[in-house]
């Protein structure tokens, strides 16, 4: 299924989340996470702070609309240069 989900649109991913598919939220998350993490990067002076702030800005995002947050995301992506 998360294969024909990655072809989805972003709009069709998040309004499937937001009516609680929850798996639509992890390949928003996969999709987007490495473009998130380099500006979280560029804005903090280390890897570590930068997965930190990455995993709580997911959180920020899912928890108001009631995404549970418990999905494994990984936020390590090779191509920052760290």
């Amino acid at each position: 299924m998360t294969a024909l989900l990655a072809t989805f649109a972003d709009s069709n991913l998040i309004r499937l989340a937001l009516a609680g598919q929850t798996e639509c939220f992890a390949v928003l998350i996969d999709r987007h996470k490495g473009a998130v993490r380099r500006r979280i990067a560029s804005m903090v002076g280390s890897p570590a702070d930068a997965d930190d702030t990455s995993g709580r800005t997911t959180e920020s995002v899912a928890s108001p609309v009631g995404i549970p947050v418990g999905i494994q995301l990984s936020y390590v992506d090779d191509s920052c240069g760290y």
